[in-house]
């Protein structure tokens, strides 16, 4: 899916609480992956009726899985947010 490319308005609902934003630029939602600013049950739609989770989407780059604590995993999320995980000392050098 070449979505990048794709000159049409997007949406974000974040899962926590419904909350819809947009339209926006694709690469304004990828802005804000980059940022840990997009959870992994949040959804991306360009129309607002078909709506996939952010990870489905390749560009976002939310490709990691982090064990924050024994046996809990939070994931897919973005390197950024794994960043965040560590300044908050929620995972260390020797964490999956």
């Amino acid at each position: 899916m070449e979505v990048a490319a794709a000159n049409q308005p997007w949406f974000l609902c974040k899962h926590v609480d419904g909350s819809v934003f947009g339209p926006l630029a694709f690469e304004e939602i990828r802005r804000w992956a980059d940022g840990a600013q997009i959870a992994p049950h949040d959804k991306v739609s360009h129309d607002q009726e078909t709506w996939l989770k952010a990870p489905m989407f390749p560009e976002l780059g939310m490709d990691w899985l982090v064990e924050v604590q024994s046996e809990r995993c939070y994931g897919p999320t973005t390197l950024g947010a794994v960043r965040g995980f560590r300044r908050l000392g929620e995972v260390g050098e020797e964490t999956l």
